[in-house]
């Protein structure tokens, strides 16, 4: 997950098209990589995709090399259909230039936002690849000099934690901190996140 925050520097474009290769190149079986993209619905929205399409295919075929791997580039939200359909426009005058964050006025907004987030993920779900390419329970991680990946519980807080934040809200506000910088003033912010003040840190309740 990466946020480019508009048009993208040739450092930034080139640092995260290599995590992609790397990811390609530890997993063999990989044959494609599929990027779920939210953008802005207006003219620079478009342009900025149609860049950032074009330099992701460009470094992983032909910089790097991975020419036999599948790039498709899915342009998620926001779309005209959407806009239609959830009723997006604010400003008559602005129907062409809607902002991503409409998504995030209010609660319903923002639990559509949220189902076609997920539903996008688990279109690209394939449980039998998984399955098939996860380690078994068997798996000797020790002979292979790995260390044994523990179950967490998201809503604890981590022992090395320095903010006192769970790990669900330590994902939220990395998600939050890099998608829009002023999603804590929506309603779905607040009420999901009561305890916990814009810069992440939980707030007193004495």
């Amino acid at each position: 997950m990466t946020a480019s925050g508009g048009q993208v520097s040739t450092p930034y474009m080139y640092a995260n098209c290599k995590r992609i290769r790397d990811t390609v190149v530890g997993h063999k079986h990989f044959k494609k990589v599929v990027i779920l993209y939210f953008k802005d619905y207006d003219k620079a929205g478009e342009y900025i995709a149609r860049n950032q399409e074009r330099g992701i295919k460009w470094y992983l075929h032909t910089y790097f090399g991975l020419k036999d791997i599948e790039v498709e580039f899915k342009r998620i939200a926001v779309t005209e259909d959407q806009i239609k359909k959830y009723k997006l426009i604010e400003n008559p005058e602005k129907k062409h230039n809607v902002q991503l964050e409409a998504f995030l006025t209010n609660d319903t907004r923002l639990s559509i936002f949220k189902k076609i987030l997920q539903d996008a993920i688990d279109a690209e779900w394939d449980e039998d690849v998984y399955y098939y390419n996860c380690p078994s329970k068997k798996y000797d991680y020790e002979s292979k000099g790995e260390e044994e990946p523990q179950d967490i519980d998201p809503d604890s807080v981590p022992d090395d934690s320095e903010d006192g934040l769970t790990t669900r809200e330590k994902m939220f506000k990395t998600i939050t901190e890099a998608f829009y910088p002023g999603w804590d003033i929506s309603e779905g912010y607040k009420s999901n996140n009561k305890n916990v003040s814009c810069d992440g840190t939980k707030k007193s309740t004495n």
